[in-house]
């Protein structure tokens, strides 16, 4: 399946929708803790919630039952480049910056195949991934760690946390 979704966005919420305009779900900018927020299907229900818990340099993302689904954290404090998904028995994912995009390689087949940002589109983001894995990372889940690199990275999603980065 193909989506396309923003990025850095700071509040309210962004679409998440198929070639051709159909929309597929959305991304709303409300989540608790920093940065935090939730990815919603079509109909908007809540499918993941995910935001910085206990950690500064952890992502984690929650599902629809309030079960940890995965952690996304930076593979060294130093590496702004190069993050790891945890997301238990599912598989272990080593994401790369790459130009124009994110390359995702897994223990178990990664379902998330490419990730291309269109500059010319705005912070659009477009999300391959393959419709015949079982029981893997979902393309949703994929747009909440995607999410995620951004805040670790330190693009703040919100402009009050933004503010506070300014005037600790």
């Amino acid at each position: 399946m193909e989506l396309y979704f923003g990025g850095k966005k700071m509040f309210g919420k962004s679409v998440i929708r198929q070639i051709g305009g159909n929309r597929k779900g959305s991304i709303d900018y409300r989540g608790e803790g920093e940065g935090g927020l939730y990815v919603l299907d079509g109909d908007d229900y809540v499918l993941y919630r995910a935001c910085r818990e206990r950690s500064p340099d952890r992502w984690t993302i929650r599902n629809a039952k309030e079960e940890i689904a995965g952690t996304l954290s930076r593979e060294s404090a130093f590496s702004v480049k190069r993050f790891e998904y945890d997301a238990g028995e599912r598989g272990f994912y080593l994401i790369v910056e790459d130009i124009g995009g994110y390359r995702i390689e897994g223990t178990s087949e990664a379902a998330f195949v490419d990730r291309k940002k269109h500059p010319l589109k705005s912070d659009e983001y477009w999300l391959q991934t393959d419709d015949t894995q079982d029981g893997g990372v979902s393309e949703y889940e994929w747009i909440a760690v995607i999410q995620g690199i951004e805040v670790l990275r330190g693009r703040s999603l919100r402009p009050i946390e933004a503010i506070g980065a300014l005037f600790p």
